[in-house]
């Protein structure tokens, strides 16, 4: 029986490692640009499903928030879309990738201090 709860403890901290690798977090493959629409595929679960993510028009986005390591997208009535990265060197350039697709969209960057 001990055997079962040393093999689930050396998986359980093992997986974060290789969830949170910054490999699976670069901005193409965070954003992913599907004409009309924006494929957000930034959360653990879809890094093994590279097809599922949560889907945007392009037409919903009309601001784009950097607060840490949380990149948010509103919409005209300011509902909004929050996408949790591990880290801000992780935010940085995803956020620098979102202006690229929003060209016409309104930036803010607040600076957390810490």
């Amino acid at each position: 029986m001990e055997w079962y709860f040393a093999v689930a403890v050396i998986i359980g901290t093992c997986a974060p490692v290789f969830l949170y690798r910054k490999e699976n977090f670069s901005p193409e493959n965070v954003l992913r640009d599907e004409g009309d629409h924006l494929l957000i595929l930034g959360y653990p679960r879809y890094i093994f499903s590279k097809h599922t993510g949560r889907a945007l028009k392009k037409s919903f986005v009309h601001k784009i928030q950097i607060a840490d390591q949380i990149v948010t997208f509103f919409n005209e009535s300011d509902n909004a879309v929050d996408l949790m990265l591990p880290s801000n060197e992780i935010a940085e350039p995803i956020f620098q990738r979102a202006k690229k697709l929003f060209p016409e969209a309104e930036y803010i960057e607040i600076k957390l201090l810490k």
